[in-house]
């Protein structure tokens, strides 16, 4: 199945803490979606850098830089290529890549390059480079073929964020400086710089995708078994494809542009942007079960990045099953400085594995107090394409992990989920309950794009208050009834509003003129004072006081805590 050639770019901030953007570390340059000649690049919004993902599934930018041995016995080769060449560039142009074409050739220790170690983007110029193509020479059977492939990797102006591909095509063994099978060296007109060794490590360690096309190591024409063993084995190691010579070239290229749409690239470009030079920086990705790396160390270090220092790390990848197990992260790090953001491949154009995001849904504010001595509390959770899967969510709540289903339910509509978390325990008066939402996903397996910390505060007393200022069963001798009683009221305070006194059956709240309160809402005096005659109160009555006092506890949390106290005095 083609799975297109994809490319993968992150933009973030790497910041001293989670969730926390800084402005004075390293940060992605560009988040950037090459592919089908379509490139998109992310700015900084206003809370530092924006975190975004994409992806494509269909082309993307691929170089490609044919090394052809222009020897006398290639003169058909050569003209074979020249013939198929337009059909190769047609099929890149019908599956949209943004392709880059070079070319250099070789025989007897001569390498030249047209178009100047260039390439182009136009079929046109890159025929004629192929159609002005000669063939001569190759006085000895080895050729420089080595010797071109490493130049073409060293000497190209390869792009960052494109596939690289060299096809060689040629009908001579190769010269090295380790093997000599003539006397007094190799290759008759010049020696070589390569070693097979040193040239299967520069392919493989700068991605190259290396396609070959070449004898076999019998019949006729042939080359000797250790050369095509390297030939065969370095192209298939680096995720290309090894040919015989003489297979038409309408199959060779139908053939590589189909196996070139199915490599994908997971690449991020990243900027020092803190001022001071980074030792090491270093980037890693962290696949799931149906990505696989095919390319490229793991993690990636860059040794020292100065400041302004661009840094581009790249991974090839295979990807086996869509679903949540198609997704990744990757961790960027130096120093203190680090951050991860993750990916799915399945996504479509918008790759980044956008999970769910949530909110506090009780108690509501954060920070307040409830009179509630099993408390619950919980978070929404909402997904803009999958729905939650409940029995990835995990609570903190004072410092305890709880993970779904413990102490917790939870109901969905849809995209939208809700997790409600009741303690097993009864609460106690003062306490102060944090808590957070640890992990959450969706169907996909993206994970939870924040992590909203709450807490709330546990007051289950009335306000306290002292003795009334007249002791009770005291007899009244003033023609006034003056009483006072000091009150506090921690952690909700006084709800001043709601005091008021009941003298034998009658009401005096703050608004009666006799009561006056002199304090704030968590501690004051409240005080009652009317002349007895006003009260209807004679000598020998019995006065019944009481106070009625209350806190400032919601009712949507159990409140209030309320209390009376009351005395009796004698006239």
């Amino acid at each position: 199945m083609k799975k297109g050639l994809s490319f993968f770019t992150i933009l973030f901030v790497l910041s001293v803490s989670a969730g926390v953007f800084a402005s004075d570390g390293l940060l992605v340059k560009s988040w950037s979606i090459t592919g089908g000649g379509y490139a998109r690049t992310m700015v900084p919004d206003d809370h530092g850098f924006e975190l975004v993902v994409g992806c494509r599934t269909d082309t993307g930018a691929v170089d490609i830089a044919f090394v052809i041995d222009t020897t006398g016995s290639m003169y058909d080769d050569i003209a074979d290529v020249r013939d198929n060449l337009y059909d190769f560039t047609d099929e890149l142009d019908a599956a949209g890549y943004d392709y880059q074409l070079g070319m250099c050739t070789f025989g007897d220790g001569v390498n030249s390059s047209h178009g100047g170690w260039g390439f182009t983007s136009n079929p046109v110029t890159f025929h004629s480079w192929i159609a002005a193509l000669s063939s001569g020479g190759g006085a000895d059977w080895e050729e420089t073929s080595l010797d071109a492939i490493a130049d073409a990797i060293r000497n190209f102006p390869w792009r960052a964020g494109a596939l690289h591909i060299v096809i060689m095509i040629t009908d001579a063994p190769y010269c090295v400086t380790n093997y000599s099978p003539n006397p007094g060296g190799c290759c008759c007109e010049t020696n070589t710089d390569e070693t097979d060794s040193g040239v299967y490590s520069l392919v493989l360690s700068t991605g190259t995708v290396l396609f070959i096309v070449s004898p076999y190591s019998s019949g006729s024409p042939s080359i000797p078994a250790y050369c095509y063993n390297w030939y065969h084995d370095t192209a298939h190691d680096s995720g290309g494809n090894w040919y015989v010579l003489g297979t038409s070239f309408s199959i060779i290229f139908s053939d590589i542009a189909d196996m070139i749409s199915e490599f994908q690239i997971i690449n991020i470009e990243i900027e020092n942007v803190s001022g001071v030079t980074l030792y090491p920086v270093n980037a890693q990705l962290l696949p799931r079960s149906c990505v696989t790396i095919t390319y490229g160390s793991n993690p990636q270090v860059w040794p020292s990045a100065p400041p302004g220092g661009i840094m581009d790390f790249s991974w090839r990848v295979d990807v086996s099953c869509s679903g949540s197990e198609d997704c990744f992260q990757v961790v960027v790090w130096s120093g203190s400085y680090a951050d991860t953001i993750m990916g799915c491949m399945h996504l479509g154009e918008d790759c980044e594995c956008y999970g769910p995001v949530a909110t506090v849904s009780e108690p509501i504010p954060c920070g307040v107090i409830s009179a509630c001595d099993y408390q619950s509390l919980g978070y929404q959770l909402t997904d803009d394409d999958s729905p939650i899967n409940a029995s990835t969510i995990s609570l903190e709540v004072d410092g305890h992990t709880y993970i779904y289903p413990e102490n917790m339910t939870f109901s969905a509509s849809g995209l939208t989920g809700t997790v409600t978390y009741t303690p097993a325990v009864a609460l106690t008066h003062g306490q102060v309950v944090h808590f957070n939402i640890w992990t959450a996903e969706d169907g996909n397996g993206c994970p939870l794009q924040n992590h909203p910390e709450c807490s709330f505060t546990i007051d289950l007393l009335p306000p306290d208050m002292s003795d009334f200022s007249i002791p009770c069963g005291s007899i009244i001798t003033d023609s006034f009834l003056t009483i006072s009683v000091d009150l506090q009221d921690y952690p909700a305070g006084i709800d001043i509003d709601n005091l008021y006194f009941v003298i034998n059956g009658d009401n005096y709240p703050l608004r009666s003129g006799f009561v006056t309160y002199v304090g704030d809402e968590h501690i004051g005096t409240v005080t009652f004072s009317r002349r007895l005659e006003d009260m209807g109160i004679e000598p020998e009555d019995t006065i019944l006081v009481c106070l009625h006092r209350q806190d400032l506890v919601s009712p949507e949390f159990c409140g209030p805590n309320e209390a009376d106290s009351c005395c009796e005095y004698y006239v």
